[in-house]
């Protein structure tokens, strides 16, 4: 049987790995928020801020063509 590629040339990933990685930064930065204290809530805010922080640069700066 002849597998069917829908996703020529690995284009699924060019298209969501960075969506997908800032979604998982975020959801581990929401879960270290809530359930841990001290130390880890500097690292739960610097992965909250990875989100703002993109969408500022992009914003902001955008790329010239």
């Amino acid at each position: 049987m002849k597998k069917i590629n829908n996703y020529p040339n690995g284009s699924f990933m060019k298209v969501w790995f960075f969506p997908t990685l800032i979604a998982i930064l975020s959801l581990t930065g929401l879960v270290a928020a809530l359930l841990a204290d001290a130390w880890i809530d500097l690292v739960s805010c610097c992965l909250l801020a990875v989100p703002i922080y993109l969408a500022l640069k992009f914003t902001l700066f955008p790329k010239s063509r």
